[in-house]
């Protein structure tokens, strides 16, 4: 796994949460966050979580 640095200039950057992050230049340019793109997402933070609510990615891991 990837870890990026997210400026706090990001729109709608609150500083928690499982993020899917555009990245230009090695830094978080847009973010999109779990909780708020999966309807059934069951608050856990964990980055597995991103395989099982991440659309389909499991099997492809």
């Amino acid at each position: 796994m990837n870890v990026y640095p997210v400026p706090s200039r990001v729109n709608g950057y609150d500083g928690a949460g499982l993020v899917m992050a555009a990245v230009s230049h090695g830094e978080a340019v847009k973010l999109a966050y779990l909780r708020d793109i999966c309807p059934d997402y069951d608050g856990k933070e964990s980055p597995s979580d991103w395989l099982v609510w991440g659309g389909g990615v499991k099997n492809a891991v």
